[in-house]
């Protein structure tokens, strides 16, 4: 284990992202208003690399990073990762545009709808809005979707309630799914998800109950929206998930592979041996550096 790997698990815990998700729903979904309440966006301003649109989906926006001075007809998705209870950081947006300098895409960083105030269901609805939206700019062989923890979880979800509708819209080409976070499907995940609790460093298994009934917001929401369970997987992209060993969702990587090869779709997933969730989303200690640009590579194609 690197000295730089050993820093940020030691920075990790003593920070406390763990225990944020302690607590029952009252207390989770006022920390989530809490958060948004105190949040404020900003659409950058142009730098002498980057020109920076906002596009306003039912009052929620989408910064829409591209090379200054440059068009471009391929484009990416992002989807950051909060819990589905926090707004984006600035790292998130940084390492979008990370992202964008890298692969020579155009990408449009979402700030996706909170189950602080919406349910589930209101954020897939409005990010396979979003990706329709989309539509209208690129062809859909030049869209990729990129997600990390919640976020590519949502992604996932958008696609498979793309799924439902008599009227789909065409599947975008790659997903590249950092970490998914979602609720457990069975019982016999439950317990591997659970067995994991004091080896994963950022995520407490135990919480996801009380996550499951702020993510349907009273509503009675399908099933696949929470945990992937009874989704139409036929058609989707090709996608990639990447889970570190020792974050506790990598427990759900057997069934997404089950799940996309009954729908006769392809998915690669990889388990990364003593990594923690989101471990490659940015480069931030050497073990991170191959699969990151493994990310990279594929979205460069």
């Amino acid at each position: 284990m690197s000295f730089q790997y050993s820093m940020y698990k030691l920075t990790a815990s003593l920070g406390g992202i763990k225990k944020q998700m302690h607590g029952s729903a009252e207390k989770l979904t006022a920390l989530s208003l809490q958060r948004q309440k105190e949040y404020r966006f900003v659409c950058p301003a142009d730098d002498f690399r980057h020109h920076y649109v906002n596009h306003v989906l039912e009052d929620r926006n989408c910064i829409h990073i591209s090379a200054r001075g440059k068009t471009n007809d391929r484009a990416l998705l992002y989807l950051y990762g909060g819990h589905m209870l926090m707004p984006p950081e600035d790292s998130d947006l940084q390492a979008a545009r990370e992202i964008a300098d890298l692969t020579d895409r155009e990408v449009w960083f979402f700030h996706y709808p909170l189950c602080g105030d919406c349910s589930m269901e209101d954020a897939v609805h409005l990010t396979h809005l979003l990706y329709g939206k989309m539509l209208d700019f690129y062809k859909p062989e030049n869209i990729a979707v990129y997600g990390a923890a919640s976020g590519a979880f949502l992604a996932l979800a958008a696609m498979l309630y793309n799924n439902t509708l008599r009227n789909r819209l065409p599947s975008c080409s790659k997903m590249i799914l950092i970490s998914p976070s979602s609720c457990w499907s069975s019982e016999e995940e439950k317990a591997a998800m659970l067995a994991m609790k004091d080896r994963d460093i950022m995520n407490d298994p135990a919480s996801l109950e009380v996550i499951r009934e702020i993510l349907d917001h009273g509503k009675k929401i399908p099933e696949y929206m929470l945990s992937g369970s009874g989704g139409d997987y036929r058609g989707l992209p090709e996608t990639w998930m990447f889970y570190g060993s020792e974050e506790c969702f990598s427990a759900k990587a057997g069934f997404f592979e089950k799940a996309y090869a009954a729908g006769k779709s392809r998915c690669h997933v990889r388990v990364r041996q003593d990594m923690c969730s989101c471990y490659c989303t940015a480069v931030k200690f050497p073990e991170a550096q191959e699969d990151y640009d493994t990310v990279i590579n594929i979205l460069k194609q």
